[in-house]
C-alpha cells in the first residue's frame, strides 16, 4: 500500500518529485486503517455473526468483502483512474482491513467446530492435532507474506536506492510498477479471495448438522 500512495498518489511522475506532504498524509491515514478496522471489525463481528446465525456463512461474506474492494482498485487502476482517486483508494483499503478484523471471530468459532466435526464424524478426540495444523498454516502464512513480496517487487524491477530509499530505475518505469503494485495488492487478492470462498461453499457443517452435532455431543457428555 505505501508503495503505491508513495508513488501512485504523492509523487508528480513528471519529474519525480514526490509531495511530502500528501504522502504523510496518506501514509499516515493508511496506518491508521491498518490498525483501528481491525480492532473495530473484532469488535462489531459477534453481534452480527449472532445475526447470521453461521460463522462459516459470515466468513464467506467476508472473503467477498476483501476480495471485491481488491479487485475494484485493479479495475480502476486499468482504467487509468486509480491515481486521480486517492480517497477510493483508502475507502476501498479500509473496507478490505474491517473485513479481515471481522474475520477472527468467526474464524475462530470454526477452528473449534472442526475439533468438535472431528470428534461427531470419527469418535476420535483429535483437538491438538487440529490446533496444531490450524497454528501451522498460519505461521506459513505469515513466513510467506514477509518473504514473497520482496522476491515478487525485485522481479518486477522495483528497485530502490540503498541510501535514499527512492527508486533506482527509470521514471519512465513507474506506470508500469504501478500496475505491477495493484496486480499485487489487488488483482492476486481479488483472485485468490474467490477461490477461497469457493472452497468454503464445500464447507460440510450446515444449520441442520450443526444441530445435530451439538445435540450428539451434549448426549456423550452426559453419558
Amino acid at each position: 500500500m505505501l508503495y503505491y500512495i508513495k508513488w501512485g498518489l504523492s509523487t508528480d511522475l513528471t519529474t519525480g518529485v514526490v509531495d511530502n506532504a500528501k504522502f504523510a498524509m496518506y501514509s499516515g491515514i493508511a496506518g491508521i486503517l491498518q490498525f483501528i478496522p481491525l480492532i473495530g471489525g473484532t469488535i462489531i463481528a459477534v453481534p452480527i455473526m449472532k445475526k447470521i446465525g453461521d460463522p462459516m456463512k459470515f466468513l464467506r461474506i467476508l472473503l467477498l468483502m476483501q476480495a471485491i474492494p481488491c479487485g475494484i482498485l485493479f479495475l480502476l487502476q486499468i482504467l487509468g483512474v486509480l491515481a486521480k482517486m486517492p480517497w477510493l483508494f483508502l475507502i476501498c483499503a479500509a473496507i478490505t482491513t474491517t473485513a479481515v478484523g471481522m474475520g477472527y471471530i468467526p474464524g475462530s468459532t470454526v477452528d473449534i467446530e472442526i475439533m468438535d466435526y472431528d470428534i461427531y464424524k470419527n469418535g476420535k478426540e483429535r483437538s491438538g492435532l487440529c490446533n496444531s495444523m490450524n497454528r501451522f498454516i498460519s505461521k506459513t502464512q505469515t513466513a510467506i507474506g514477509a518473504s514473497v513480496i520482496p522476491m515478487i517487487l525485485v522481479a518486477i524491477g522495483y528497485v530502490v536506492d540503498s541510501e535514499t530509499g527512492d527508486f533506482a530505475g527509470e521514471l519512465s518505469q513507474m506506470p508500469v510498477m504501478l500496475n505491477w503494485f495493484i496486480v499485487i495488492m489487488g488483482l492476486v487478492p481479488f483472485v485468490l479471495g474467490v477461490v477461497a470462498y469457493l472452497i468454503e461453499r464445500s464447507y460440510p457443517i450446515t444449520n441442520d448438522v450443526r444441530a445435530k452435532m451439538r445435540a450428539s455431543l451434549h448426549k456423550a457428555e452426559e453419558s
